[in-house]
This record gives C-alpha cells, structure tokens and sequence, in this order.
C-alpha cells in the first residue's frame, strides 16, 4: 500500500550511521501522555546515500 505523510506531523531522528552489522537500535521516548491511547505511529527509515526508504517499517499503537 502507499502511505501518505503529513509534512506538519512528520518527526525526522538523525540516528547516524548504520553499523557493519546491519542492526541498529534507536531510543525513543514516548511520553506519558493518555491522549496517546489508540493511536499509530509508522516507522521507516531513509538512507541518505544512496537516498531510498528502506522496505522494512514499523507500526505501533499506543496501548492502555
């Protein structure tokens, strides 16, 4: 499917470069926030050289 982003939503994370091993772990906070309940986040992330997005994302839903 096609996911449309929304510019004025959009969070960019540097998180450098990615390792030899081809894993990289990222923190993120989330904040405790019970507005946040049921809602989704996408996840992907872009590789600037050479530029593409990669095949992989993730979603997660904000539970109780």
């Amino acid at each position: 499917g096609t996911l449309h982003v929304h510019r004025a939503t959009i969070l960019i994370t540097h998180i450098g470069s990615m390792p030899a091993s081809g894993t990289l772990a990222v923190p993120f906070g989330i904040a405790n926030d019970p507005a946040l309940i049921g809602t989704t986040g996408y996840y992907q992330v872009l590789f600037l050289s050479p530029r593409r997005l990669t095949q992989d994302w993730i979603k997660l839903t904000f539970l109780p």
